[in-house]
């Protein structure tokens, strides 16, 4: 069967697109590696070119059946996912990012905004390929090529960072230094450029970046062959013929605002496989998603083509975003879940599943608020997926065939002596930020605001009324918050408020993020990698408590967005009472992959979430922001510097704010 022959009004909606698109066709690609490593100019430092080019990537490719796909992408050096770059920690890589898309190109991927009203049997437009009628663009620009390259998790100076407004234009460059003082992990770096980077990202450009250091090479992890990453992403298409085009499809009326695609990619292929040996291996893995978030199952395909649990197979995590964690854990009962821009490093034992067929799966709802998975794998695949409103039509990820070979001259994983090297690695230690430092604690609430063509999501930087300062500059706010009797006042929401979050270098600060919505939210901040200390639930929200139980009619977050937003309107303050909790309860609702290096976590709806972190080395300007990127895209990011720390400056007060009279005393 060839493209051709493909009736693209049928798929999703009469016909399963996994019975055309047969997943485990296509062999797992791995990136082109750019190294830093053994570089001979220069034993301190060395530099490489990486152009920004127009390119095609190749999707699907079945022998079998005659069918394969490609789509026109923006990729570094023209590929897609972009070159692994690997580092040497403490060697200093210049990396000179040079934009060489012409002026008159404009965006490879069609944008575009579907209805949906959520009745019932409608069809979910995100479930389905193609651009139904009806649809409305959503571009928001003339989708021309502004960059720029952002090292995610990295310790970069801020004229090196990928600000979202250091944007650069055809031929201009960046001539950035990663400094690379930081442990060994998997980074990795994506545009990051002003309100289009959930376009910029989905058309290809993101790729990986992973520093090796010392350490780490004497803990002899699988190497080589044995350790493979895995670049997780999912698109949409205009139609299944070759030369097609990547669809960035979302939805509206009753719609989320979020991009969720019917296929998932593994490394810029569709649900591909990979031939592994029966051998342990080290999978190190990125949600490079604009918004979907994954829980991931090892399950085992039977000769009937059935899933099963696959009990057999070992599989245990030992890093994160930040490095190596100080423990190896076991995956959580009901899943790895995995938000985008979060890391995973897994390692597992293929040996006890020698000649089966091992098969990821995902169980995550979309939008993602940390609900329950549906109870059997088998509920995991929807009759019809058209009308599939969890937005998983297709649960495949990818397989793992495992061959009876094996590998004598690899080495084994003893776990338990592996576990007790992880717990004194001395650059967790030292990296780790301390509690006991903490100078400042700031509180920053995640808000839903409803606007006259649908939402839009901000961030409260909150400030308690008794600090405001009466001599600072005065910001107009009408939005208040109470929490656990302390009463708050908002003295920012979008990206160009005043920056009312000014830190000391050096200092360590705790910021507690509030979800007032009624989604999960991946937050990311810049510079850091932060340790995650604790989960507080939400009580009750301007008296009316919030119900937790499985009979609950309206989840967490609908109960929570339904009472806060009625004093969004009235501009009344929002009351919160959250579970009593203090620091002897360290690490509490965490999950245990949760407790260590990071920088980013999920905020699910209805809870207050603690992070500590440390701000040192560079001075400037940085970001932190939500990691689904069409909400950052649309303003869910705000700015903080990072100042010496030698000098104490008025401004470094909070700034005070024009009372509405609703929840602050009239000015003296």
């Amino acid at each position: 069967m060839s493209n051709t022959s493909i009736d693209l009004t049928e798929l999703g909606v009469t016909r399963k697109l996994t019975d055309i698109l047969l997943p485990f066709k296509t062999k797992l690609p791995l990136p082109k590696t750019i190294s830093f490593i053994d570089d001979e100019d220069d034993e301190d430092e060395c530099s490489k070119t990486i152009k920004i080019k127009k390119g095609t990537a190749t999707l699907y490719n079945d022998s079998d059946t005659g069918i394969k796909i490609k789509v026109p992408i923006w990729g570094y050096d023209g590929k897609y996912p972009g070159p692994t770059i690997e580092v040497e920690r403490d060697k200093k890589a210049i990396i000179n990012w040079v934009n060489d898309v012409p002026d008159s190109s404009r965006q490879p991927s069609v944008a575009i905004k579907a209805d949906y009203g959520a009745a019932d049997g409608e069809i979910v437009p995100q479930n389905i390929l193609g651009n139904p009628s009806g649809s409305e663009v959503t571009m928001g620009h003339n989708g021309a090529a502004y960059f720029t390259p952002h090292q995610h998790g990295g310790k970069t100076a801020p004229s090196y960072d990928g600000g979202p407004e250091d944007m650069i234009t055809y031929k201009q460059n960046h001539l950035n230094q990663y400094e690379n003082h930081q442990r060994a992990t998997m980074l990795w770096y994506h545009d990051h450029a002003m309100h289009t980077t959930r376009l910029n990202a989905y058309a290809g450009l993101a790729g990986l970046y992973i520093i090796r250091d010392k350490e780490e090479e004497r803990l002899h992890l699988p190497s080589g062959e044995y350790e493979i990453p895995l670049v997780i992403q999912d698109k949409n298409l205009t139609t299944l013929a070759e030369d097609s085009e990547l669809l960035h499809k979302v939805e509206f009326n009753e719609g989320p605002l979020e991009f969720f695609g019917p296929l998932t990619l593994v490394n810029g292929v569709i649900w591909p496989i990979k031939k592994v040996k029966n051998n342990w291996y080290r999978l190190r893995i990125l949600n490079g998603s604009n918004s979907r978030a994954y829980r991931l199952i090892f399950t085992e395909r039977g000769c009937d083509g059935s899933y099963s649990a696959c009990d057999d197979i070992v599989v245990k995590q030992i890093g994160s975003d930040g490095g190596l964690m100080n423990a190896v854990v076991d995956l959580p009962n009901n899943g790895l879940t995995i938000a985008p821009a979060e890391r995973v490093d897994l390692l597992v034992d293929f040996s006890s599943v020698s000649g089966k067929e091992i098969v990821l799966l995902n169980t995550a709802e979309s939008p993602f608020a940390n609900d329950v998975p549906p109870a059997t794998i088998a509920e995991l695949f929807p009759p019809n997926p058209a009308l599939d409103d969890r937005r998983t039509p297709y649960p495949e990820v990818m397989m793992f065939k495992v061959t009876h070979t094996s590998d004598d001259d690899e080495d084994d994983i003893n776990l338990t002596r592996l576990n007790t090297k992880l717990s004194t690695l001395a650059s967790y230690i030292n990296e780790k930020p301390n509690l006991d430092d903490v100078v400042k604690v700031r509180t920053v609430a995640i808000v839903e605001k409803a606007v006259t063509d649908g939402a839009v999501l901000v961030l409260w930087e909150l400030v308690p009324v008794a600090n405001v300062a009466a001599e600072s500059p005065i910001l107009t706010a009408d939005r208040c918050v109470n929490i656990d009797g302390v009463e708050y006042v908002a003295v920012a929401e979008r990206y160009h408020d005043p920056v009312s979050i000014i830190i000391p270098e050096g200092s360590t600060e705790r910021w507690r993020f509030v979800n007032l919505t009624a989604d999960t939210h991946p937050m990311h901040v810049h510079l850091v990698q932060f340790l995650p200390i604790m989960r507080q639930n939400i009580l009750t929200v301007n008296g009316t408590a919030i119900d937790r139980s499985n009979t609950a009619t309206d989840s967490v977050g609908d109960q929570i967005l339904a009472e806060t937003q009625t004093s969004i309107l009235n501009t009344t303050p929002i009351t919160l009472t959250t579970q009593t909790l203090d620091d002897t309860n360290i690490n509490a609702n965490l999950d245990a992959n949760e407790q260590c290096l990071k920088d980013t976590v999920r905020v699910n709806p209805g809870e207050m979430l603690d992070i500590i972190a440390r701000f040192e080395e560079y001075h400037g300007r940085f970001v932190y922001h939500c990691h689904l990127l069409e909400h950052e895209d649309h303003d869910m990011m705000r700015q903080f510097i990072v100042t010496r720390n030698d000098i104490d400056m008025m401004h470094k007060s909070p700034v005070s704010v024009k009372s509405n009279d609703n929840c602050l005393p009239p000015s003296p």
